[in-house]
């Protein structure tokens, strides 16, 4: 009979612990799901925005991090102890594995536009005579150019 009142408390306080869990996903996926798609970026704001952009940096990642944790009330300080705030470092640990991993395993696929290849042939006939060719590619190349790249 004990065993049965003993499981009633347990099934109550497993519930809690889903509800509590889910609330945590959900608010969680709140904080990181856009409420509105992004809008595209042109070609140009794309060339242009590239000349500007700094890299990746781990700290700065795990400062903004750290800064948004503040703005939700989550301690940051050290601890009442003096001791150091362990889940702060933690979080510099993260995000700096995740980098290495995104920069070590990345795979980025690229399409080319069309009218960006030109191609200019310069060639002798069989007679003897030169000869001369230019073009473009006129259809955007998906998955045919292949490449390597650093993500910085």
């Amino acid at each position: 009979m004990a065993n049965s009142v003993d499981n009633a408390t347990n099934d109550t306080s497993t519930t809690g612990l889903l509800t509590s869990l889910k609330t945590l996903v959900d608010l969680i996926k709140g904080i990181f799901t856009p409420s509105t798609p992004l809008p595209p970026i042109s070609k140009v704001e794309f060339k242009v925005g590239m000349e500007f952009r700094s890299g990746l940096s781990p700290m700065d990642i795990a400062s903004e991090i750290i800064d948004k944790q503040a703005r939700l009330g989550i301690p940051i300080s050290p601890l009442p102890s003096g001791g150091k705030n362990l889940a702060i470092a933690m979080e510099a640990v993260r995000v700096d594995t995740v980098m290495k991993y995104i920069m070590e395993n990345a795979k980025i696929e690229v399409i080319i536009p069309e009218n960006q290849i030109l191609v200019k042939v310069d060639g002798i006939t069989s007679g003897g005579d030169a000869v001369q060719g230019i073009g473009v590619n006129s259809f955007p190349i998906i998955g045919v150019a292949k490449g390597e790249g650093i993500i910085r």
